[in-house]
Formats: structure tokens, C-alpha cells, sequence
């Protein structure tokens, strides 16, 4: 009996230790590496694709301590709060890959081939035509920190 009561201990303290175990953060670099989108060019006055200096980076946080309900966050490294969200689920993930939303686009990562994708799909649609708000999407690679 004794034995028993010992046996249940044991498993009911491994199994809180399961439940209370937090997943560890992990933080990773992304430098983007290429960028292009719609330009507007001045001169003929019409939308063009176009092709842009790339090189903004991205701190992505896979199980943020500071956001727990999110599987990341991403912000840019010149910001502390994060741009874009990740949420958990199989729904949010795609050929590995885990899809981040934001109020301006999206940032998707995969952790297998350590490179994203981040789009920036503001501009454009709000009929202003000039070249300070123009839609873009940038490719590059992420890095363990």
C-alpha cells in the first residue's frame, strides 16, 4: 500500500513538472538580403516594379518570455515592440515555415532553412502617388544568436 501511495506521488510530481516546464526562448537575426516591389517612377508618372537596397534586420523570438501567448514575435532591431505576431496553431505554419501577421503585412521564417520573408503591403492602394510609401517584399537569411 505504502508502495502505492509512493508510486502516485512520484507520478503526479513528474507529470506537474510536465505541465509547469516553459518552453525555452530562443532568438534568432534576420538581415534581409534582397527587396523589390512597386516604385513609382516620377518622370513617366505610372507604377513600375522596382528593385530596393535591402538590409533591414529583424529580431525574431521564438517563445517570447514577455509575449507567452504567441509562438514569436518579431520586431525590427531599432524597435522594442514587435511588428509582427506569430500565432500558435498547425493553421499558422506552411512547408515548415511559421506566418507571422502585422497590421502592414506579413513575415514568414522557417527555422529548417534559417531564411524569411517579410512584406510591407501598405501604399499603393491608398492612391497616393510618390515614392515614400511603396509596397515591398524582402528575402534573407536568419541566424541563432
Amino acid at each position: 500500500m505504502v508502495m502505492k501511495k509512493l508510486l502516485v506521488f512520484c507520478l503526479l510530481l513528474a507529470c506537474s513538472g510536465l505541465v509547469l516546464a516553459k518552453k525555452e526562448q530562443k532568438n534568432y537575426l534576420c538581415t534581409g538580403e534582397v527587396e523589390g516591389g512597386l516604385d513609382f517612377n516620377e518622370s513617366t508618372g505610372k507604377w513600375d516594379g522596382g528593385k530596393f537596397e535591402a538590409g533591414v534586420k529583424f529580431l525574431v523570438k521564438v517563445n517570447d518570455k514577455e509575449y507567452p501567448e504567441f509562438a514569436a514575435t518579431v520586431s525590427p532591431v531599432s524597435q522594442k515592440k514587435p511588428r509582427f505576431i506569430c500565432l500558435k496553431g498547425d493553421e499558422y505554419t506552411y512547408a515548415n515555415a511559421q506566418v507571422c501577421k502585422g497590421f502592414y503585412g506579413r513575415f514568414v521564417y522557417s527555422l529548417e532553412t534559417l531564411r524569411f520573408l517579410s512584406s510591407y503591403l501598405v501604399g499603393y492602394l491608398d492612391g497616393k502617388d510618390d515614392t515614400g510609401n511603396r509596397p515591398t517584399i524582402q528575402g534573407g537569411t536568419c541566424s541563432p544568436l
